[in-house]
């Protein structure tokens, strides 16, 4: 079986080689302390995601600061969500993309409602950029050892340049974007396995249980973004990027 190739990003960022078969050791004040870095800041697969809120006055910066530094709570109770557990543990198929997608969200939704946090609403826009990555992504096969998986090699497109390209978010008073990934394929090319594998890791965790997100846009791809694994069976490619919006 093949080892998992995930990544995450906030803001445009690096990886920083093949992935490990577990986490990397990252700690929840590293992950905080990313929000006081430039916009400029690289991070990839073996440091947490980096956290650059888009503001336009003092008051907004503290505002999201004071948000990314508090607990991850919700102040309603969110009801919880379950999923297929067959269609979670299946490999996309091109006939089956769609479905593969919603179980994806499906299972971020779950990780979230079931610590109190409010469930993400897929948006048309997030989803179109994390599509058009995760199909480049299995076409170029880039990802690999020492390769950014978030910066296309062809287009030279980044997380931010992608989600603004699709339209998210148009003249925001503040907002907030992310982008999580991650290819596998044998028995580890499944939403479960992706998800799984996301929640073990400190900063990957952190995306995904960020209290201030409301958004949320599902790529699904079958097949691996990884050249090790373009013949192997039962391959999957997973964009997931995520967004605030405040007008």
């Amino acid at each position: 079986m093949a080892a998992p190739r995930p990544a995450a990003a906030w803001r445009p960022s690096r990886a920083a080689g093949r992935p490990l078969p577990r986490p990397p050791p990252l700690t929840p004040l590293i992950t905080l302390l990313t929000v006081l870095r430039s916009a400029r800041r690289k991070c990839g697969l073996r440091e947490p995601p980096c956290s650059q809120p888009r503001k336009r006055s003092a008051a907004v910066a503290a505002a999201a600061l004071a948000a990314a530094l508090s607990p991850l709570v919700a102040a309603p109770p969110a009801a919880a969500v379950t999923c297929d557990t067959a269609d979670a543990n299946r490999a996309p198929t091109a006939a089956g993309a769609a479905q593969a997608r919603s179980v994806v969200v499906c299972l971020v939704n779950a990780q979230r409602t079931r610590r109190g946090l409010p469930a993400l609403t897929v948006d048309q826009a997030l989803t179109a950029a994390a599509q058009q990555h995760s199909a480049a992504a299995v076409r170029l096969k880039w990802w690999g050892p020492g390769r950014d998986p978030h910066r296309n090699p062809a287009t030279g497109s980044t997380p931010q340049t992608r989600i603004q390209a699709a339209g998210y978010c148009p003249n925001p008073r503040s907002w907030q974007f992310g982008e999580i990934a991650y290819t596998g394929w044998g028995g580890s090319g499944t939403p479960q396995a992706a998800v799984t594998w996301w929640m073990s890791s400190p900063g990957h965790r952190a995306v995904i249980l960020n209290s201030a997100l409301r958004n949320i846009g599902p790529g699904v791809q079958p097949g691996a973004a990884d050249r090790a694994g373009a013949t192997a069976p039962n391959g999957g490619t997973y964009v997931v990027t995520f967004g605030r919006c405040r007008r």
